[in-house]
């Protein structure tokens, strides 16, 4: 009796949080603030996203990759289904939808992976490519992207585990650093519970199989899943949840007598955009000279900050260290 209750409480519970996820999809506003109208779903697959948006009275717009002549050996009769009651468009490519799609309040695109084994550096390409193109093409005036990941992925500030940050982020795809390259930043970051059947590509294929039939789709069980909510970083009101960091290695000679005060001039003269200052070394080279190593970090909660941004503020730090009386060494680390 005790264990029966027990599962009818976790159902219940399950039930609860995917509820919420959905709540969080059917939002009637963005992160922006703004009123949310016109929803579209990116890679929706079998188009279940969709249809639980759909029922749950969203004006959705729905597409998937997928053409609509292999639907039904990929998915099923209920994709075929959905896909008619839909009105879906089949055959859109996320990372170059076509331009008569329009522009949305809110984009989703759940669970992105590129067809084939893990591959991390296509996954963070797919990502860029897909932020690139709604920021471009498809969110509204203070619209606002939605991209569900398996727990881990993403490599965002909420996801990283303390003391293993840099390793854990090195792994992951890096979505901070794809949202900032299109001029959006992680506004939020919440937990994902499903709410639709979870199937995808991922495992299938691969960019070098030479398979010819339709391969059907693969169930997976979100694991530690969140969605990341992007919006333009001139449209938030509030500082963001996470946002690309990039670390280097200031380098220069002279006499250092306070620490202190050379992080305090550093990060001056990173015009606001230092996380951090911190000393890394100290030793004296082979001429004689005392040489410093000072790390910076840069990056920006409220300004999206792109790596090569980032770069000309490292050189414009550099150039400050010669108005202090050092000089500059062109040794440096970047991540």
């Amino acid at each position: 009796m005790a264990a029966r209750r027990l599962r009818r409480f976790l159902v219940a519970a399950g039930a609860s949080r995917a509820a919420g996820s959905l709540a969080r999809y059917a939002r009637p506003t963005t992160a922006c603030g703004a009123a949310c109208s016109s929803v579209l779903t990116l890679g929706d697959g079998d188009l279940s996203c969709a249809a639980a948006l759909a029922a749950a009275g969203v004006d959705v717009v729905a597409t998937t990759l997928d053409a609509e002549a292999d639907l039904d050996a990929r998915y099923g009769a209920r994709a075929v289904e959905r896909a008619d009651a839909l009105d879906a468009r089949c055959g859109v490519d996320a990372t170059d939808p076509p331009a008569d799609l329009g522009r949305f309040d809110r984009v989703i695109f759940n669970f992105p992976h590129v067809m084939g084994k893990q591959n991390i550096g296509r996954n963070r390409a797919l990502l860029a490519s897909v932020c690139e193109a709604a920021e471009d093409r498809l969110l509204a005036p203070s619209g606002e992207l939605l991209i569900a990941l398996d727990g881990g992925q993403a490599g965002t500030a909420p996801d990283l585990p303390s003391g293993g940050e840099d390793d854990a982020w090195k792994r992951s795809w890096q979505l901070d650093v794809a949202a900032a390259e299109a001029g959006l930043l992680v506004a939020a970051v919440e937990p994902f519970e499903t709410f639709y059947e979870t199937r995808g590509h991922r495992g299938l294929g691969g960019a070098d199989a030479r398979v010819r039939e339709v391969q059907k789709a693969r169930a997976f069980t979100p694991r530690d899943a969140c969605v990341y909510v992007l919006a333009r970083a001139d449209e938030l009101q509030a500082p963001a949840a996470s946002a690309a960091a990039f670390v280097f290695e200031v380098q220069f000679f002279g006499s250092v007598d306070d620490d202190e005060a050379v992080c305090e001039a550093l990060a001056a003269a990173a015009g606001g955009h230092a996380l951090g200052v911190r000393r890394m070394d100290r030793y004296t080279h082979a001429d004689g000279r005392t040489a410093h190593a000072f790390e910076l970090t840069l990056g920006s909660r409220t300004v999206a900050l792109p790596r090569d941004a980032a770069d000309a503020i490292r050189v414009s730090v550099e150039e400050a260290c010669e108005g202090l009386g050092f000089e500059s060494r062109t040794e440096k680390m970047g991540r």
